[in-house]
């Protein structure tokens, strides 16, 4: 099962899994000849950092476990949101969340553009230089790119010598048979949603280098010779030029001659890549798996104990009992109020009321939410009242967990949000 995680944790949880597969990478395959199976690797690998952490899958506590550590007690505190609508003006804050938000989406409107514009610039090239079509394979005479190819165009420049040209466009030919531009073009758009993370920017250069390394293993095998072809890759390097999105003939020259040296290596060695199995089952356990809380399991018994403390939210747990609830009850305050926006709809038909939301303090201060919207939002006056109210409440920082007989617990916490419009 699918589930959209908040998307700060997505993010880090996504950049996280590709640090790992990229880490497991240069540590032991990059140096490997088994250059299809790099390529399956990092592809798959990409695209797994961003699946992962959407994944749900729901761990269930033993049955024994319920009834000692899920205590069901109801900590109720009233919150009235008033709006003014007057006509004087319109004042503007913004929490730091919401900063960090707008940086991002300003960050990915900055990289959708710019693929947008080396998109285009490929299609002016593409529109005005002299082309010749054999066999549905286009290739583009121009001296304003480099050689290189992007799905089934392949651009030519015309400085290359002509005994030099059939390896050339034999290498090109294997980025289009192979579909290489289709790599290059995820790894642009995963870069949009990523655009804050170097690793991403690593593993992308990694792909690309993997794509040269096929082409040159396929090509140097029907050249005259591998000298005669790690010759003309010399000759490239005066004319290196970094690529728009094509895969270009005279990029990353160096590694491609150290790879064009190495040995094949022995196919047992393949079964190294066996070892990212245990690594995938790894980060789906440790970011796809829910613990469900115990205390909303159904058809079990609930205690109704009073803890000795009760879970707080703030700096507060100096302080005793009554002053402890006093600091926790104001910091809640301030936070859903600087946080919550009465919905827009309800504005419009002067709808007032509360919501109520329940959660669970888990034992380590994080909060639970049942996956059933209607057990957490126990109370909703209508028009989205209750979707802002589960909003904001989902959006609190760490807590201070609860304690029964000395020990932190799980403890079930209501709280009632009253939404309410000025005259």
């Amino acid at each position: 099962m699918i589930q959209f995680p908040p998307t700060a944790q997505y993010l880090l949880e996504s950049s996280i899994c590709l640090f790992v597969f990229y880490i497991m990478y240069k540590m032991f395959f990059q140096k490997n000849t088994f250059f299809q199976i790099n390529r399956i690797y990092l592809l798959s690998g990409a695209l797994l950092s961003f699946f992962i952490p959407l994944l749900h899958i729901q761990s269930y506590p033993q049955e024994t476990a319920v009834i000692s550590s899920a205590i069901n007690t109801a900590q109720y505190l009233t919150i009235e949101f008033n709006t003014q609508m007057d006509k004087g003006g319109v004042f503007l804050t913004f929490s730091c969340k919401e900063i960090i938000i707008s940086i991002y989406v300003l960050g990915v409107t900055f990289f959708s553009t710019r693929l947008f514009f080396k998109l285009n610039k490929i299609k002016r090239i593409i529109q005005q230089s002299e082309k010749t079509e054999k066999g549905g394979l286009k290739t583009l005479h121009t001296n304003e790119q480099d050689t290189s190819s992007f799905f089934n165009w392949i651009f030519f420049n015309s400085r290359h010598d002509k005994n030099n040209s059939d390896l050339i466009l034999q290498h090109e030919l294997v980025h289009v048979r192979q579909w290489h531009s289709l790599d290059v073009i995820i790894m642009e758009i995963l870069c949009i949603f990523n655009w804050f993370n170097p690793i991403i920017y690593l593993y992308q250069k990694c792909l690309r280098e993997n794509h040269e390394f096929i082409a040159d293993d396929i090509v140097s095998s029907i050249a005259p010779s591998k000298y005669e072809y790690a010759k003309l890759l010399i000759e490239e390097l005066q004319f290196h030029q970094k690529p728009i999105l094509s895969n270009s003939f005279s990029s990353m020259i160096k590694k491609r001659l150290v790879m064009i040296s190495e040995k094949n290596k022995n196919k047992k060695n393949g079964f190294i890549y066996f070892s990212i199995i245990p690594i995938i089952f790894l980060l789906i356990s440790f970011f796809s798996t829910q613990n469900i809380a115990p205390s909303i399991l159904p058809n079990h018994p609930k205690e109704n104990i009073i803890p000795d403390i009760m879970p707080t939210y703030g700096n507060c747990l100096d302080l005793q009992n009554e002053e402890r609830k006093k600091c926790s009850d104001s910091n809640i305050i301030q936070f859903i109020s600087s946080h919550v926006k009465y919905p827009e709809d309800a504005r419009k038909k002067g709808i007032e009321g509360m919501a109520v939301i329940r959660f669970i303090v888990k034992k380590d201060g994080s909060l639970y939410f049942d996956p059933n919207v209607e057990k957490t939002i126990l109370r909703d006056p209508g028009s989205g009242c209750g979707e802002e109210a589960l909003r904001v409440v989902q959006s609190f920082e760490q807590w201070h967990p609860g304690v029964v007989n000395g020990k932190r617990t799980d403890i079930q916490f209501t709280l009632p949000i009253r939404f309410k419009l000025s005259d």
